[in-house]
């Protein structure tokens, strides 16, 4: 039977450069061909994923952290938003402990501040009440125990990424994976069938759900002890597509 093959982006699909290599994307064409599903699951919104998505062609994307589910063809079959009623209270408790405050929609970034500007963030204050959905709220917050305190307050769930002080705050019924379990339940496939793959604390839970979970090579050593399977290649080294060559047997 074929495989659902998922894989987080940043530091894990990609190399070092942002990029995804040549070599990795035959490895993924190879196996689309063989009809195994390709799905992408990450933070990362859909507009500031889509020239990745555009060029790898996934069967569907799991973007937003869990927040938003979406087909090959860009079409939402899932979404999960924090109500847009809510969010200009939630972000003036964010910026009473955070160094800025950013809100993703599924089409813009909206922030009061200069953090995004390589993103093109539409400017928005907060002061008055937001007009749309959001997918995810990001922020730079010192203290662990704030953002659980806003957390609880707001009936959210939060992320650290990147072993900082960045966290992102969305729906409390998302994650990537209660995604990729959404995901699964509308193909009627269970988590027997993942392969799945992640660097960081986001993707955790998802790897260990997954019947086979492939914590990177280059992530923080502490996330070794999840009894993950560790890469043997960094995301620099194709470490995604060599594991998925070496387990199917391929020839590239």
């Amino acid at each position: 039977m074929n495989k659902i093959i998922v894989f987080d982006l940043d530091s894990t699909l990609l190399n070092d450069y942002g990029e995804v290599s040549q070599y990795t994307s035959k490895v993924l064409t190879k196996l689309k061909n063989q009809g195994h599903i390709l799905v992408v699951n990450t933070a990362r919104s859909y507009p500031f994923a889509m020239n990745i998505i555009d060029f790898i062609k996934p069967d569907y994307s799991i973007v937003n952290g869990g927040a938003q589910i979406v087909d090959k063809n860009g079409k939402n079959i899932f979404l999960k938003p924090i109500e847009h009623q809510y969010v200009s209270a939630i972000v003036a408790d964010i910026e009473s402990v955070s160094k800025f405050a950013a809100v993703q929609t599924l089409d813009n970034l909206y922030t009061d501040s200069d953090k995004f500007l390589k993103r093109h963030p539409i400017r928005f204050d907060f002061k008055n009440e937001f007009p749309y959905d959001a997918y995810k709220i990001l922020c730079d917050i010192n203290q662990d125990i704030d953002a659980f305190k806003i957390a609880k307050k707001h009936h959210l769930d939060y992320v650290s990424y990147y072993d900082s002080t960045y966290k992102v705050f969305r729906h409390f019924d998302t994650g990537k994976d209660k995604g990729m379990l959404n995901l699964l339940k509308m193909l009627k496939r269970d988590v027997k069938d993942v392969i799945s793959f992640g660097d960081d604390a986001g993707d955790i839970e998802m790897l260990k759900i997954s019947n086979i979970g492939v914590i990177m090579k280059n992530a923080n050593p502490k996330y070794f002890e999840n009894n993950l399977t560790i890469s043997e290649h960094s995301n620099d080294e194709d470490g995604v597509a060599r594991f998925l060559v070496k387990y199917f047997n391929l020839i590239i």
